[in-house]
């Protein structure tokens, strides 16, 4: 990154240059795929693009998918990084007990905004991010950063020395006054702040598809000619097709009862996604959010037609936004002002990776202060295995599977929710079935898992091989803990 030098800059104690990371390869340990086991490539942009999901730190992410062919046309990146709160926050899994008809609610951590050496930690971490955002993005790509009162004001100085005072297009303010909370102690604080800079003089901006629609009774108002400071304005075409929004956007937050609701506690609404990534990318651009916690920029994307790349350090994030995508098709159409039409359509192919050395990936966050915690780390993790029990029938060319029981390894008395239930499957969040395993990556070709508006699962699945022989099926879940159990069988279709 060539550096600005005729620019303000912000100190902190433990400022230091960012170091070049060695490049860490990427690894696809899944595949998206139909119930056919065929790739679902369906409008696949240039060169067979598959969408991408990545679990690791994402500093080192960025610094190694610089390096890829496929990383080097990222148009816009959105990120939604802690906002330093010194809070824990969480989200939850939720069931009735037919036992004693008890509804629970299962509270597991989504990270930890703490940070070992305080606000300096905190500026290192994100000075260092950024460098690499400025990096990764195309010559006329945009970066929109969210954040709040608590270090807005540090980040605004830091992002004008990174990308150039010149390159600072807006500052957003995010209004959502429909959220709980007040006081009368102060001004009820209301509101987030995002600031969008270019990479250079050239951007993005689709005014006319963003444009918000006039009040009726202020039509008239913008048809008629009105003097100000001594000149004359006319609203013109704007009553007919609408404004191009202010850089106050009052957008809901999200709410229980929707259906986009993933019970992550900062998730964000896809409606506030959807004006930066419609003004700021076009069609078949390459969107990235590398904070992506409840995946909201990856299912903006994709409805979209963007492709997308995100990423996260937390097992949970990558879980929750896995099975946000694969819900796709039950989630809200974009272009219906009324909320009430669905999407539909399935989504398009997509890959989970890890970067090698993902372990000391987290001993190198906890050193410098990022403390997400991962499921498996968790206190209170037993060292022992949860076990699936599977039952298989065979007909013909057709291959009945049935999860047929759980054995869970419930957290110890006293350091979680140890919980009795009358059928241990109702500790299962998700299951899914690779009807021909061979290798290492899991081809995800059958899936059933809850969401917040749909607890059940099916614990039935069914495929009719092309041909006799004898297979390897290989079927992966994970519990409402966290915890990832697999399963590899041989079947013979005869």
């Amino acid at each position: 990154m060539k550096a600005n030098t005729d620019q303000a800059k912000l100190i902190w104690s433990t400022r230091k240059k960012p170091i070049e990371l060695p490049e860490r390869p990427f690894r696809t340990v899944e595949i998206i795929d139909d119930d056919t086991g065929k790739q679902t490539g369906r409008d696949t942009p240039p060169y067979n693009w598959h969408n991408k999901l990545i679990r690791g730190d994402n500093r080192q992410i960025m610094s190694s998918i610089s390096k890829q062919t496929w990383g080097r046309d990222v148009r816009l990146i959105y990120l939604d990084p802690p906002f330093f709160t010194g809070s824990n926050f969480s989200l939850s899994t939720s069931f009735v007990n037919g036992k004693d008809n008890t509804p629970y609610t299962i509270q597991a951590p989504a990270y930890r905004d703490t940070w070992k050496d305080g606000i300096s930690s905190y500026l290192q971490f994100m000075y260092e991010r950024l460098c690499l955002v400025r990096d990764l993005l195309t010559d006329n790509g945009s970066l929109y950063l969210h954040c709040d009162w608590h270090v807005g004001h540090y980040l605004k100085v830091m992002l004008d020395e990174i990308f150039g005072y010149e390159n600072f297009r807006n500052e957003i303010v995010w209004f959502y006054p429909d959220t709980p909370g007040r006081t009368k102690r102060y001004f009820n604080s209301k509101h987030d702040v995002i600031f969008w800079y270019s990479k250079g003089k050239s951007f993005i901006f689709n005014a006319d598809q963003v444009r918000e629609e006039i009040l009726p009774e202020s039509k008239a108002r913008y048809k008629s000619p009105r003097v100000l400071g001594g000149r004359s304005y006319l609203g013109g075409k704007s009553a007919t097709i609408g404004k191009v929004p202010e850089d106050v956007w009052r957008i809901p937050s999200v709410k229980g009862t929707t259906v986009e609701k993933m019970r992550y506690e900062t998730q964000k609404p896809e409606l506030l996604l959807k004006r930066i990534i419609l003004a700021s990318s076009n069609p078949g651009d390459l969107v990235a959010d590398f904070f992506c916690g409840s995946g909201t920029t990856a299912a903006v994307a994709e409805k979209l037609g963007r492709r997308w790349i995100t990423s996260d350090l937390s097992e949970r994030s990558i879980q929750i936004t896995r099975k946000r995508i694969l819900n796709i098709h039950r989630s809200h159409d974009l272009f219906d002002s009324k909320r009430k039409k669905l999407y539909h359509r399935p989504a398009k192919r997509f890959e989970v990776l890890i970067q090698e050395g993902i372990k000391k990936q987290r001993e190198d966050n906890s050193a410098s202060g990022q403390t997400v915690c991962p499921a498996q780390d968790e206190p209170g993790s037993s060292s022992e295995s949860p076990a699936l029990e599977l039952k298989t029938t065979v007909s013909n060319n057709d291959l009945f599977l049935s999860l047929t029981g759980f054995t869970p390894i419930l957290i110890p008395k006293g350091k979680g929710p140890n919980i009795e239930v009358d059928d241990s499957k109702k500790l299962l969040d998700y299951w899914a079935v690779d009807w021909n395993h061979s290798g290492n990556i899991f081809h995800n070709h059958w899936r059933s898992f809850r969401m917040p508006k749909r607890p059940d699962m099916d614990f039935t699945a069914s495929h009719r091989y092309d041909t006799s022989g004898e297979y390897r099926i290989m079927v992966k879940a994970m519990d409402v803990f966290g915890r990832v159990i697999t399963r590899e069988m041989d079947v013979v279709i005869s």
